[in-house]
């Protein structure tokens, strides 16, 4: 059988400061992620993800809070996160 990992991709970036940046603030609402580096056309995208998932489910968990309901804040207060739109 095949193993499949999840990510989810919360932005994408044309500067590493960009995607630094929005990888800090998910880091102060108590989210890890990381940035990585992708070749596309010649320039370099920062992408920013969570992850990774071993089941979809708990992907699909993730994606909702984050992107629907708002994020659960390491106090336990649930609150939106802000949309921000890539810079691509």
């Amino acid at each position: 059988p095949e193993i499949f990992v999840y990510v989810i991709q919360v932005g994408a970036f044309r500067t590493s400061e960009d995607a630094q940046s929005q990888r800090a603030k998910l880091s102060l609402w108590g989210i890890e992620a990381k940035v990585s580096e992708r070749d596309l056309n010649g320039s370099v995208l920062y992408r920013v993800r969570i992850g990774p998932f071993e089941e979809i489910k708990e992907a699909e968990k993730n994606k909702a809070e984050t992107y629907g309901g708002g994020i659960r804040y390491r106090d336990g207060s649930n609150k939106k996160l802000e949309a921000q739109s890539p810079n691509v």
